[in-house]
C-alpha cells in the first residue's frame, strides 16, 4: 500500500484524494485546525500549516517511507513540499524551480535572464529559501 502526504484535504485536493483512495493508497493530510475536509478520503490528519515544514517533519518523524506528496499550491507551501520530499528521497521539482514558484524576486531574475520584459516596482519584496 502506498502512503501519500497531502497538503490540504479540501475542495482543491478532492480529486487527488479520490484518485489516491481509488488506487488503494493511504493518505495523511496536513490541514489547519478549522478547515473542512472529506473525512472519507483521508486516513490520518495532521493539524498545522502547510507553510511550516519543520512542524510537518516533526509530526511524521516515525514514518519510514513516504511514496509521494500531493499538493496544489504556490508560495511558502512549495518550500515545505521541497523539504519534506527531500527528506524522504521523493523525486521533486528542482530547488531553483521551487525558488521561482515561491518568490517573485527569483521569478523576475529568471525572466530577465530569458530576456522577458518585466515590470519592476520600487516596493518589490525579496524572499529567500534556506
Amino acid at each position: 500500500m502506498s502512503l501519500f502526504l497531502s497538503f490540504g484535504a479540501g475542495k482543491h485536493q478532492e480529486q487527488l484524494l479520490r484518485n489516491a483512495k481509488k488506487n488503494g493508497s493511504k493518505v495523511i493530510a496536513v490541514i489547519r485546525k478549522n478547515d473542512k475536509f472529506k473525512k472519507n478520503l483521508v486516513n490520518e490528519i495532521i493539524y498545522g500549516s502547510s507553510y511550516d515544514y519543520k512542524n510537518i517533519l516533526k509530526k511524521i518523524k516515525k514514518i519510514k517511507k513516504l511514496d509521494n506528496i500531493l499538493f496544489r499550491s504556490s508560495g511558502p507551501a512549495v518550500l515545505s513540499y521541497y523539504k519534506v520530499a527531500k527528506k524522504f528521497g521523493i523525486k521533486r521539482l528542482s530547488y531553483n524551480f521551487a525558488k521561482i514558484i515561491y518568490s517573485k524576486n527569483y521569478l523576475f531574475q529568471f525572466l530577465s535572464k530569458k530576456n522577458f520584459n518585466i515590470p519592476l516596482s520600487s516596493n518589490k519584496k525579496k524572499f529567500f529559501l534556506s
